[in-house]
């Protein structure tokens, strides 16, 4: 049986309730408590290394991202002037100017 192990909280409920119905069904052929009938193996198929830059990295290019989208803004809100109203920092369309 393969279980996923995103939600690894999930996972080992159903690991012990299949440990548990596996027990339960041995003592019911038998009358007496035999060894599991299912082994349990925990195998990572994603990362078998289990190496921690793996998931740190991309998390961390994204949170530099964020946060340099953020000051951006910010700075450019900023920089608009203390008199000056946050519509005219808002691009505007450009108008046709007449040749005459």
């Amino acid at each position: 049986m393969i279980v996923d192990g995103s939600d690894s909280n999930t996972a080992t409920i159903a690991l012990g309730y299949i440990a548990a119905l596996s027990e339960i069904y041995g003592r019911r052929i038998s009358g007496i408590a035999l060894k599991p009938l299912i082994e349990i193996r925990s195998r990572v198929w994603y990362n078998p290394e289990l190496k921690s830059r793996n998931f740190i990295v991309p998390g961390l290019i994204a949170v530099i991202m964020m946060v340099i989208a953020a000051l951006l803004t910010s700075l450019c809100i900023a920089r608009n002037g203390s008199g000056a109203r946050w519509s005219s920092s808002l691009p505007h369309p450009l108008k046709r100017q007449s040749s005459s």
